[in-house]
């Protein structure tokens, strides 16, 4: 499975990604080194570029991964729906709509930008979903659907990998 987890700074993605037990990965890795996060804009292509190749390693691996981004535009996604579907392997959006603090020191003005960007996931990428959520409960439903974890309001829906495109 290959969980795609989206939302603004602080929503709680890297939170949910790490409670799934799988393989989580993140573009914001790449700034990473020595332990220590130093976010350059001028990397950032080749940060994304790493994560999804990961990600397509992963899925190879037939390991179920989480990527957890901000994913603000839908395109976003498509590079990591397209490795799904050339393995058949079935993938989950999940939309983190908390508000948990910043902890990348992202700025409020570039947050707002982002926000104001939001794509939501294309209806038609739902059409034979069923939304899943934490503790197993699962129904179809459309993708306005949405529950209470941890805190946050998320929407949680599993895509097909061929029904996704």
């Amino acid at each position: 499975m290959l969980h795609l987890i989206r939302g603004l700074p602080g929503s709680g993605k890297t939170t949910y990604a790490r409670s799934l037990g799988c393989w989580v990965l993140e573009a914001d890795m790449w700034f990473v080194k020595d332990g220590v996060y130093r976010y350059d804009h001028g990397r950032a292509e080749g940060a994304h570029l790493w994560c999804q190749e990961k990600a397509k390693e992963g899925v190879a691996l037939e390991i179920d991964v989480a990527v957890a981004g901000v994913f603000f535009l839908v395109k976003h996604l498509k590079p990591y729906l397209d490795c799904a579907r050339e393995q058949g392997c079935p993938v989950s959006i999940v939309e983190c709509r908390g508000n948990f603090g910043n902890p990348h020191g992202v700025p409020d003005r570039v947050i707002a930008q982002m926000r104001a960007r939001w794509e939501p996931i294309p209806e038609e990428w739902a059409r034979e979903a069923c939304l899943v959520f934490p503790g197993g409960d699962a129904g179809c439903g459309t993708l306005s659907e949405s529950r209470s974890w941890g805190g946050t309001s998320a929407l949680f829906s599993v895509v097909a990998a061929e029904g996704a495109a």
